[in-house]
């Protein structure tokens, strides 16, 4: 979703901090793709293929739903600072505390999938960065920056 979402520039003075929200772009683009899928479920129930169609129906809509209360959702998922790092699900945490943070890719069957990950006192976070408003690669910038910007070299 790079082409709808802004590249992030690093420059001084450091922003005090980073919050960085769901994609109402990509969550707009998802829903219209599920419309399609609806629309040829509905097809399929007017051609008489009432259970295949129904079912797609169904699921669309759950799918819609999802994908809805991510459009809706004006929370941060996630908070980063020179003092340290937040999400939505995990409280906030100085960089003292936290460990291995980065972006990578997980096999989820449809290939990497990039996502947040970190290490703090509780345990482990995982945070999904496709459909957020940042690219994997700027995400990864900010983290190297915020953890150590008096070593910050661009790489």
């Amino acid at each position: 979703m790079s082409f709808l979402t802004p590249n992030v520039s690093v420059s001084n003075p450091l922003p005090e901090e980073i919050r960085i929200y769901y994609s109402k772009d990509f969550a707009i683009l998802n829903i219209v793709f599920l419309l399609i899928l609806m629309g040829m479920g509905v097809c399929l129930i007017i051609s008489d293929s009432y259970l295949l169609g129904t079912m797609i129906c169904i699921v669309v809509i759950c799918f819609i739903v999802v994908k809805m209360k991510g459009l809706f959702n004006s929370k941060p998922q996630i908070v980063i600072n020179r003092f340290g790092i937040e999400t939505a699900t995990t409280p906030f945490y100085k960089w003292s505390q936290i460990t291995e943070e980065k972006v990578s890719g997980e096999y989820t069957g449809r290939g990497p999938r990039p996502h947040l990950e970190y290490k703090y006192p509780g345990g482990k976070e995982f945070v999904k960065v496709e459909p957020l408003n940042i690219r994997p690669q700027d995400l990864n910038v900010l983290l190297k920056y915020y953890r150590k910007p008096w070593e910050f070299n661009g790489n």
